[in-house]
């Protein structure tokens, strides 16, 4: 069962009271070999126990790594982005000419702890969106080259309803590495290419999903 969705018992609480304010990642990991870093690491945020420390401090914000996470937590994450998420592309124009294009991953829920224990995986802040006639919305997403690349390869094994937008964003982000790589910011803005793998997902998205046999 994942670390989420196990309550914390009484006297973890007090370990992590008594501790998590001078100890680093490492002390706190092996004092909780059961639990994740973004577990203990959320927890000790929603109980204040970092003091004047940002949630964002180094020590307490390692680089993303999703590839460490155990398979069961990789299938949840694939999992939950199948049902709650969105993998895709936007743009932004000015006076009808392409201005860029950006790749993203973005989950919504309105569970707050889980896009809380998601948004410690990714690394990257939780969005509130409040609706008048429904209930308060929760996401987190992701919009970076590598950070998008590094989580879709990690959960492609896993996915099943959105597996081949997760493949078309992948092969998006290699080219537009590649690209920036050896041409820098100038020239052609976006090759054909990437132009390409940007109206098929688009359009795959607009269809609805692929389910996967």
């Amino acid at each position: 069962m994942l670390s989420i969705q196990r309550d914390w018992a009484d006297d973890e609480v007090k370990q992590l009271i008594q501790y998590a304010p001078n100890s680093t990642k490492e002390q706190l990991t092996e004092l909780f070999p059961e639990r994740t870093w973004p577990s203990i690491r959320m927890k000790a945020h929603r109980l204040h126990l970092l003091g004047n420390r940002p949630f964002n401090l180094r020590c307490w914000r390692p680089s993303i790594d999703i590839t460490s996470l155990p398979e069961t937590e990789k299938a949840y994450i694939a999992g939950f982005l199948d049902g709650e998420g969105t993998i895709s592309m936007d743009s932004r124009g000015l006076n009808q000419k392409l201005i860029y294009i950006r790749p993203y991953i973005k989950v919504t829920s309105t569970n707050r702890e889980v896009i809380e224990y998601i948004s410690t995986i990714f690394e990257r802040n939780m969005d509130v969106t409040k609706y008048r006639e429904w209930k308060t919305a929760f996401n987190v997403r992701i919009t970076s080259l590598k950070g998008v690349l590094n989580v879709l390869e990690t959960i492609l094994p896993y996915l099943k309803v959105k597996k081949r937008q997760a493949e078309l964003l992948i092969n998006y982000c290699k080219l537009r590495m590649k690209h920036v790589r050896e041409r820098g910011w100038g020239g052609p803005k976006y090759s054909d290419d990437e132009m390409k793998l940007f109206y098929e997902i688009r359009a795959l998205n607009k269809k609805g999903v692929v389910r996967n046999t």
